[in-house]
């Protein structure tokens, strides 16, 4: 999840936070336990973050369904 020039990774053992204007490529993850500032970066990013996955509702998996060949709008040739 980004804000500003940062980006913190959820998708690994402990978030891991990068500066993109740094460090684009993200190689290197901040050491963020050395910064009080950068605490501060990871404490708001994950509110947002827990915040934002307070209003996702679950939908039923759409792919799951199966399909019915009257809604597949690209495979009618005649599609517009």
């Amino acid at each position: 999840m980004r804000c500003g020039a940062y980006k913190l990774h959820f998708d690994t053992h402990t978030p891991e936070l990068y500066n993109l204007l740094v460090d684009p490529h993200e190689d290197t993850p901040l050491d963020v336990q050395a910064s009080p500032s950068l605490q501060a970066v990871v404490k708001k990013i994950t509110a947002a973050r827990a915040a934002h996955l307070a209003t996702v509702v679950p939908v039923v998996d759409q792919i799951k369904l199966g399909y019915d060949d009257d809604y597949m709008l690209c495979s009618d040739p005649r599609s517009q």
